[in-house]
């Protein structure tokens, strides 16, 4: 699922993200707010201490959903603070009061970029 794709919808809000527990073992969705660059999708969340997030550093491999379309994707931890950065001033765009109250992408937030496995 690239942005670029026909079947690519990123004006969505939010996409549901599939993990594995890393502790049941389970397949554990929740639905999160996400940024396209036209080449990538990234999510962040709020709190680092989401167990999605957890799920996501043990177990990289997750199943992402935006509207009806259902991809097996990777979630790989973006480290550059410059492209956490730009990737910070997409949510601002695309979220703008949301990103008034919170640094969705900002210093110390776990940014992850799904690219198709």
């Amino acid at each position: 699922m690239e942005p670029s794709s026909p079947e690519w919808d990123d004006k969505a809000a939010r996409l549901r993200i599939s993990t594995v527990g890393r502790i049941s073992g389970k397949q554990h969705e929740v639905i999160v707010d996400f940024v396209s660059d036209n080449e990538s999708i990234y999510i962040t969340g709020v709190r680092n201490k989401r167990d999605w997030i957890k799920n996501i550093l043990r177990n990289s491999d997750v199943e992402v959903t935006i509207k009806d379309i259902r991809k097996k994707m990777v979630a790989n931890l973006v480290q550059s603070e410059e492209k956490r950065a730009s990737i910070q001033k997409l949510y601002k765009k695309k979220y703008p009061i949301i990103s008034r109250l919170v640094r969705l992408a900002g210093p110390g937030k776990r940014v992850f970029k799904l690219t198709v496995r």
